[in-house]
Formats: structure tokens, C-alpha cells, sequence
């Protein structure tokens, strides 16, 4: 895991490529609580404990053509992508699955997602089966399509992946000129809050 030489923050496919050291980002987790309706079927409500990135930037000799496509993007109500490392490390989700061949990852706003496995929720140290193996992953429709068939549907299976970023909304842009240089350069304190 590391650090990318070049960030990259905005719309997914013509992101802004922002040139920092990994130094200048602070990256912290906050946990939030989220409704969602049961898998069961009963229609009951139950809140869901999610950890959302809260990510802070600071940026030096910001030239005016970027410090522009920023302000942009913290009056975008729409969430933006942001990458920062070459992987973020394994996480595990719980999910159901919808057939014995289909699972979707729910409540994610992670970006650069590469499915590791998916195994049973009783094979807590994944010494079973891979049922992701030789299977696809669609990262628009958050649909996986498994390479080996689950015991039936609606089964409760743990996903591990890697990712690279985040879909995120720009919460806080403090930008003011950079000391001693030229006012055609910024510098910014930049705060990103997952979406």
C-alpha cells in the first residue's frame, strides 16, 4: 500500500490531478448511523453503523486555474471521487446475497474497487471456499457475479475488496494566498467528507 504521487479529486473520469505530498492529508474515520430497510423482508427499519472518511487536504502553490475548478467543486452538491492510495487494504462487508450467483455491495461509497473474496458469514477465517473466484464485478451497478454458486439465495456472505478512493463532497475550502509568492498561487485547507 502506498501513497500516489499525483491525488485526484472530481467528477469520475476527468478528475482534477492535484500534485501533494502524502504528508499534507490527514485521513480519519467518524461513525455515522444510517436507516436501512431489513433484507428480510419484514419491512422493520434498522440502523446501520457506517465509518465515514473525513479527509483534509492541505495544498501549497495551488495555481489560479485549479484554486478555480475548486471552488467548483465545493459548491457541488454531487459527490466527487477522490483517489488517494494504490489500495486501501482489505475490508470486510457483510452482505446477503440476492440469487445463489449474486451478491451487490450496499452501502459503500468507496471507489476503485477490486473483490478479493466472498466467502459464508460462518467462515470468519476464510479457510473455505472463494465463491468470487473466476467470478466479475461490475463497480457502476455494485453487482457481483459469482464464480462458484452459493449453498442458495439469500445467503449472508462476508466481501472482502481493495479500494482506491472515495465518492466525496469538498465540506470545507479555506483557500488563501501562498506566502510569499505570487498571487496567481494558492494554498488551501481542503476537508473531504465521505458520501
Amino acid at each position: 500500500m502506498a501513497w500516489l504521487k499525483i491525488f485526484k479529486l472530481g467528477i469520475v473520469g476527468s478528475e482534477l490531478e492535484l500534485v501533494m505530498q502524502a504528508m499534507g492529508i490527514s485521513y480519519d474515520f467518524r461513525q455515522v448511523e444510517q436507516l436501512q430497510r431489513n433484507v428480510a423482508g419484514d419491512f422493520k427499519r434498522s440502523i446501520l453503523k457506517q465509518n465515514v472518511p473525513i479527509i483534509t487536504i492541505q495544498a501549497a502553490k495551488m495555481p489560479a486555474v485549479t484554486f478555480k475548478r475548486m471552488m467548483g467543486f465545493y459548491q457541488s452538491k454531487e459527490p466527487l471521487n477522490f483517489l488517494a492510495k494504490d489500495d486501501f487494504g482489505v475490508t470486510d462487508q457483510l452482505e446477503i446475497s440476492q440469487t445463489a450467483s449474486v451478491v451487490y455491495l450496499t452501502n459503500t461509497g468507496c471507489t476503485g474497487i477490486t473483490i478479493q473474496g466472498v466467502y459464508l458469514r460462518a467462515d470468519v477465517y476464510r479457510t473455505g471456499t472463494n465463491y468470487f473466484t473466476s467470478g466479475s464485478f461490475v463497480e457502476s451497478t455494485l453487482k457481483i457475479t459469482l464464480g462458484s454458486a452459493l449453498p442458495g439465495p439469500n445467503e449472508s456472505v462476508w466481501i472482502d475488496y481493495v479500494f482506491t478512493g472515495h465518492r466525496v463532497l469538498v465540506t470545507r475550502f479555506n483557500p488563501f494566498p501562498h506566502s510569499g509568492a505570487s498571487q496567481d498561487y494558492w494554498q488551501a485547507n481542503i476537508e473531504l467528507t465521505g458520501k
